[in-house]
């Protein structure tokens, strides 16, 4: 039995799994179009940096995203797993997961020794990605073979979900 409130709230919490019913319909179409296979980029979605300087009338490609697919309740697995400091009490749930979020966020980039960043992406089963790169940013941010290979497997190794993943393409439903 847990002795104070604080460890009920935070061992008892629990964020479900996305499922394609809690997905808003926009989400499930844009969902279906089909991204680049491998890590090669299109060049559909590589940014022209030349002509970005130069043509005023030049509109950037979308950005997709070179990520894991993750879930808040993974986040929420890995911050017990891994022992990370209890978020306040009294915070409301969803401030909650968004502290817990953070917590995971800085706490992979700690060990990978890398820019990792959490976005949400456009997906049916996931809430967010884990990006290792962009497709704006891949041809001039691109890890050396074994770093990236070094961050894939410390991601994989910590992130329970992610030991059975590949990283792949995600749209974000944000354009930055």
């Amino acid at each position: 039995m847990a002795s104070t409130t604080e460890e009920v709230t935070y061992e008892t919490m629990f964020c479900p799994r996305r499922t394609p019913d809690d997905v808003p319909d926009g989400i499930k179409e844009r969902a279906k179009l089909i991204l680049p296979p491998g890590k090669e980029v299109s060049a559909k979605y590589r940014l022209d940096r030349v002509r970005l300087r130069r043509d005023p009338d030049y509109v950037k490609p979308e950005r997709l995203y070179w990520a894991f697919g993750i879930n808040i309740q993974d986040c929420v697995e890995y911050h017990r797993k891994h022992n990370l400091p209890r978020p306040p009490p009294d915070f409301e749930t969803r401030s909650l997961w968004s502290t817990i979020m953070c917590d995971v966020e800085q706490d992979l980039r700690k060990h990978c020794n890398y820019g990792l960043r959490f976005l949400s992406p456009v997906s049916v089963e996931y809430a967010l990605m884990i990006i290792i790169y962009d497709s704006h940013s891949i041809a001039y941010s691109k890890l050396i073979a074994h770093e990236e290979d070094e961050v894939v497997q410390i991601i994989k190794e910590r992130m329970d979900v992610c030991k059975n993943q590949e990283p792949r393409w995600f749209f974000c439903p944000v354009k930055f």
